[in-house]
Parts: C-alpha cells; sequence; structure tokens
C-alpha cells in the first residue's frame, strides 16, 4: 500500500486553529463561570466570554472534522485505531494525569484515581470526545453513511437533535456525552471538505440575527440562550463555516495553530501558574492580570513542545507522535494522527 503524500499545510486552518486556541486561553483566563479562573462575575470580560462559548469548542470541532476529511479513515481500522489511541490517549493520560495531580497537590482537589480518565478530567474531556467521535466515524464510514449527501444529511440531522434537547447519559464514562455535544460540529467540518459545502448568503443573515438575539441573552435583555439548543447549534456552526469560507491568513494566528495540540494540552498549567504568581504581586489590573496569563498560556505550550520534541520518547509521551529518526517532521494536528 502506498503511503498518503504529506498535503502542504493550509495556512487558513492554522490560522483558525490560533484563534481557537485564542478564544479557548482567554475562556480559562477570566474563567468558564465566576467560580474559577480569576473569578470575573460581571463587566465585558464575563460576556465576552460568555457569548464565546457558543463557537469556541465548536471551532475546535469543526477544523478536526474538515482535516479529518482531507485523511479519512480508509478500511484499515486496526491502523486507524493504534493511530488515534497513540496520538490521543497516550498524551490525554501523561499530561491529563500529571494535571490531576498537581492540581490536587496545589488546591487540595480530591480526584476519584481510581476512575481516573474513565470519569474525564477537566478540559482533557475533549480529547476523549474526540477519540470517542472517531471510533463512531469508524462505523459510520464502513457503512458508508457519510459517502453521499442524502446519508450524511441523516447523520447530521440524528445528532443535532441530540445536541437541541440535551441528551445526555446518566454517566458520562470516557466523556460520551461530550462526543454527542462536539459530533454535530465535526460532522459540519467533514461536510464543507467532502462535498465542498455552499450554503446560501441567507445563512448569514441566519447568523446574524441569532448571534444578536444570543447577545442580548448575555446582556440580560431576553432570556439567555442556552448553548445545547437550536440556536447555540446554528450559531457554531454557521460561525464555523463563515470563518472558513473567508480563507483568512494570518501569520501570528497561524504561528499558534501550528503549535494547537500543544498548546490545548499545557495551556491550563501556565494559566495557573500565571495566576497564583499574580495573587501574590500588587497588581490589581484585570487587563494587566488578562494579558499576563493569556501570553504565557500560548508561549508556555510552545516552549514545552520544543523541548520534549529533542527526545523522542518524550515526544511520544507528550504529542503522541514517535518521531523518526533523520526524517523531516510535520507538524499535524490530533484529527490528522
Amino acid at each position: 500500500m502506498k503511503a498518503t503524500p504529506l498535503k502542504p499545510r493550509d495556512f487558513s486552518v492554522d490560522t483558525l486553529r490560533g484563534l481557537a486556541c485564542i478564544l479557548l486561553i482567554l475562556c480559562h483566563v477570566v474563567g468558564v463561570n465566576a467560580l474559577n479562573g480569576l473569578k470575573i462575575e460581571e463587566g465585558f470580560w464575563r460576556q465576552a466570554t460568555d457569548f464565546l462559548a457558543y463557537m469556541r469548542m465548536p471551532l475546535f470541532t469543526f477544523l478536526s472534522g474538515y482535516i479529518y476529511a482531507s485523511r479519512p479513515f480508509n478500511g484499515h481500522w486496526q491502523r486507524f485505531i493504534g493511530g488515534k489511541m497513540t496520538r490521543l490517549l497516550v498524551p490525554m493520560l501523561v499530561v491529563g494525569t500529571t494535571y490531576a495531580i498537581t492540581h490536587s497537590i496545589s488546591s487540595n482537589v480530591d480526584y476519584n484515581w481510581l476512575y481516573l480518565h474513565i470519569c474525564p478530567v477537566n478540559l482533557y474531556w475533549f480529547v476523549e470526545s474526540l477519540f470517542l467521535i472517531f471510533m463512531a466515524l469508524i462505523v459510520m464510514e464502513a457503512l458508508k453513511l457519510l459517502d453521499k449527501p442524502a446519508g450524511f444529511t441523516v447523520c447530521f440531522l440524528i445528532f443535532s437533535a441530540l445536541y437541541a434537547i440535551d441528551f445526555e447519559f446518566s454517566s458520562n464514562f470516557f466523556s460520551i456525552n461530550g462526543a454527542i455535544y462536539l459530533m454535530p460540529f465535526f460532522l459540519a467540518g467533514l461536510a464543507c471538505y467532502r462535498f465542498k459545502l455552499e450554503l446560501p448568503k441567507a445563512s448569514f443573515i441566519v447568523l446574524a440575527l441569532t448571534s444578536a438575539y444570543a447577545l442580548m441573552g448575555i446582556l440580560d435583555l431576553v432570556s439567555k440562550v442556552d448553548n445545547r439548543s437550536v440556536i447555540g447549534l446554528l450559531i457554531g456552526t454557521l460561525s464555523c463555516y463563515g470563518l472558513l469560507k473567508l480563507q483568512w491568513h494570518n501569520r501570528f494566528l497561524s504561528y499558534i495553530g501550528h503549535y494547537s495540540y500543544s498548546i490545548y494540552l499545557f495551556h491550563i498549567f501556565f494559566i495557573v501558574f500565571a495566576r497564583k504568581v499574580l495573587e501574590k504581586m500588587p497588581i490589581d489590573n484585570l487587563a494587566m492580570a488578562i494579558i499576563i496569563g493569556s501570553v504565557l498560556g500560548i508561549l508556555g505550550p510552545i516552549l514545552v513542545e520544543k523541548l520534549v520534541s529533542k527526545n523522542r520518547f518524550s515526544h511520544l509521551l507528550c504529542l503522541g507522535v514517535w518521531k523518526k529518526r533523520h526524517v523531516k517532521e510535520y507538524l499535524t494536528h490530533p484529527a490528522k494522527a
């Protein structure tokens, strides 16, 4: 069997990866809610973080689906599963367990160590969910459910319905509920590549209207729109589609996007470190705290990747890639493992 040729990097996709990284880091610096991060209860940063939640994880997942479609499952399920386990689960176990240990020591958080990762650990739920999505794709691709627009549409509507009604299993083992939450966005990204999806211009009017209504909810002018709703689904999918169609090239964001997997895995360590240092310093400037936390959250993981890349074993354990000797390394997104 011939090896799949390496494709040139898509800098517009890297740009969007970089954007997704910044949105994620801002969220964890400010705080997913008023109980964590900088514990901001109201004001611009709280409102911006809450609004961007409609597109933050959807964008990460949409791009994973888009990239997967460029190198889809080809029937060799053993190799496919092995690749995903190495690329996703090995770093999740190593980095996620390290996070749990340090978090337990520094914040006196009591983890159920027997079920660690069976029950997802903090932000590493995304990696587990993505792995489950890939396992589901083996079945859907083998049954050719995603080969034609008609079959794809049925699958997309089913998962969209589960998303909109907020369907969840009572036990969130291996972040299966996260996989249900992410699946519509992954499929949307897949469709954009596989079917060269072109939506009517009216879809951007829908995006503008739904976004405006959701923003009104953030501002307490109307009832807050839940992420797991039809409106939330429309904002997530259409905003990702619109960003992709921009074919936006930005060198700064593209550079960050080049390290997106490392940033996702390691940024939380540097954000927490920055917050603890700032707590002991006479700095009472919110914007400065956000900037410092965000810069460390970006630069720290990039430095980690450069360091672990010096050794094949550390590179495998931390990033899930076994570096071959004397071969030029091409960084890949977890979706391309």
